[in-house]
């Protein structure tokens, strides 16, 4: 993922893999969590004045 690494943000120390390494489930539910938290880390930003 492109944007996290744009960010500067290391996601893969702050949010944990669960689950079975390169099963489509575990790796979708992984991405997910990872936009989630971008999405919040730009939602912070953004409101910052």
């Amino acid at each position: 993922m492109e944007l996290p690494k744009n960010l500067r943000l290391n996601v893969h120390n702050i949010i944990q893999f669960e689950g079975v390494k390169h099963h489509a489930l575990y790796d979708a539910i992984h991405q997910a969590k990872i936009v989630s938290y971008v999405w919040m880390y730009l939602v912070k930003i953004a409101s910052v004045k």
